[in-house]
């Protein structure tokens, strides 16, 4: 007789369990100076505390199991200043000063002692941004808002891979400015056209050695440019009846994969059509789409498969392909 066969322990367990709590205060208020010109004022005081406890474990991690645990917790306020000065009743300007605060937490990716160089935890991060802005319309016929932004971050968490793993670090500093205009045109009951169009100039201010990333790299799948055109048309088919019909055509800049000091690959632009329509009838809907009509592969991430950040093969993401699909609603 022979013994029967001992069971094969696992290749790897991993778990990560981890708690977040926050805990906040704030309060806005309008202080109005004339009937054109007021000031919205608000304040935020939070505190968050959050654990983590990291277990690997099977026949890759060794005899041992790795365990790793940790807490990171702060206090932050932040604020909005926010004027606003009306021109007329179809125009306005405004301003906005605001700043915003993200906490670190746990990466969930393999033990330092199998992937050196890969941090289990990433640090707070922190930014103050400021707009500048016009709103104004013509008649009930044509919109336009217009803004120009500047962001400022501190110990910015960057996203970045290695060893075919995404995971979180800190970086030095990184500005982001840039404009965007948008306008509606309504020239017949129903009918509107769209027009968006945005650049963003998003940079890193210092090096981040954790990320890879040098003084004045580009901030990863940023685009420069980004274009949005859009079209719909709503009618009354009946009584109790209504349809439309709508496109947008959408495009991406070229972008970059990653920092200098991560293989970083120049990523092609690339533009979307979808169209879609539509019929109600008191309550009822019946909603066809087509999205990305002519079926581009536009990339949305890009990492080294590798062991080595710089090195192949690559990964990548796409957008959903061409896809048809119909819905059936009922709202009550």
């Amino acid at each position: 007789m022979t013994g029967a066969a001992l069971p094969l322990p696992p290749l790897a367990i991993a778990s990560i369990l981890s708690t977040y709590e926050e805990y906040s205060v704030f309060a806005n208020a309008t202080i109005h100076f004339s009937d054109r010109f007021d000031i919205l004022l608000g304040g935020r005081f939070a505190h968050d505390y959050q654990t983590y406890e990291q277990d690997y474990r099977g026949l890759v991690v060794g005899p041992a199991p790795l365990l790793y645990s940790g807490t990171e917790k702060g206090d932050i306020f932040t604020y909005l200043i926010n004027p606003r000065f009306r021109i007329s009743g179809d125009a306005m300007l405004y301003g906005r000063v605001a700043t915003g605060y993200r906490a670190g937490g746990p990466n969930a990716v393999p033990p330092p002692a199998l992937f050196p160089g890969i941090p289990t935890t990433f640090d707070p991060d922190k930014l103050t941004s400021y707009e500048l802005g016009f709103k104004g319309g013509v008649g009930g016929m044509f919109t336009i808002d217009a803004a120009a932004f500047l962001t400022d971050w501190k110990n910015i968490q960057i996203q970045t891979s290695a060893g075919g793993f995404n995971f979180l670090v800190n970086g030095g500093d990184a500005r982001s400015k840039g404009f965007e205009v948008t306008g509606r045109l309504m020239p017949a009951d129903g009918l509107t056209f769209g027009l968006t169009t945005a650049f963003t100039d998003a940079k890193l201010t210092t090096p981040a050695p954790a990320a890879g990333g040098l003084d004045d790299d580009r901030l990863p799948f940023v685009p420069r440019w980004s274009h949005s055109l859009t079209a719909q048309y709503g009618w009354d088919v009946a009584p109790d009846w209504t349809a439309n019909l709508g496109a947008a055509l959408t495009y991406v800049g070229k972008r970059v994969s990653n920092y200098t000091n991560r293989a970083a690959k120049t990523v092609p632009d690339y533009a979307t059509l979808n169209l879609n329509a539509a019929i109600e009838h008191r309550g009822w809907s019946l909603a066809l789409f087509a999205k990305n009509l002519t079926d581009k592969r536009g990339i949305t991430a890009l990492a080294s498969q590798s062991l080595l950040p710089t090195g192949n093969p690559f990964g990548m993401a796409v957008i959903q392909p061409r896809s048809f699909g119909a819905e059936l609603a009922f709202r009550f």
